[in-house]
């Protein structure tokens, strides 16, 4: 899924990207782009994170995909478990492994039309709607 090039990474077959910066006090920070345009940037703190900081989607190649993104809880810590949501009336949740971003984030890609995502970790659950990249 991620293709490495220095300090960028890259979604393949997708307009993601996320590039490896320098935070404040020394702490590692995360950019999120779609489409070359700068779409949010995560710092972890010693104060409780964003479990789930954001999420984006978009339509590549004729093909709905979806993304969501965070911080995880402790360094290296445990991954949480990531389900993006579509449906209105009748909601459908679908699980999707999430990955570690040089240990201090984490992120989810999915093929499909989703409107909702939700990570949870150590007893904490977050939900976030999901936003088209042109309005990310």
């Amino acid at each position: 899924m991620l293709m490495n090039s220095s300090d960028w990474l890259h979604l393949a077959g997708t307009p993601w990207s996320l590039r490896l910066a320098n935070g404040s006090g020394g702490r590692p920070a995360l950019e999120v782009y779609a489409a070359g345009s700068l779409i949010d940037v995560m710092v972890p703190s010693s104060r409780a994170s964003q479990l789930l900081h954001g999420a984006c989607r978009a339509v590549v190649g004729r093909q709905p995909r979806a993304m969501a993104w965070g911080c995880l809880p402790t360094p290296r810590g445990e991954l949480p478990h990531v389900e993006f949501i579509h449906g209105r009336i009748r909601r459908r949740a679908q699980p999707v492994a999430a990955e570690s971003v040089v240990g201090w984030f984490w992120l989810a890609e999915v093929e499909g039309r989703f409107s909702q995502v939700t990570a949870t970790s150590q007893g904490r659950s977050e939900t976030c709607r999901i936003p088209a990249a042109d309005a990310c």
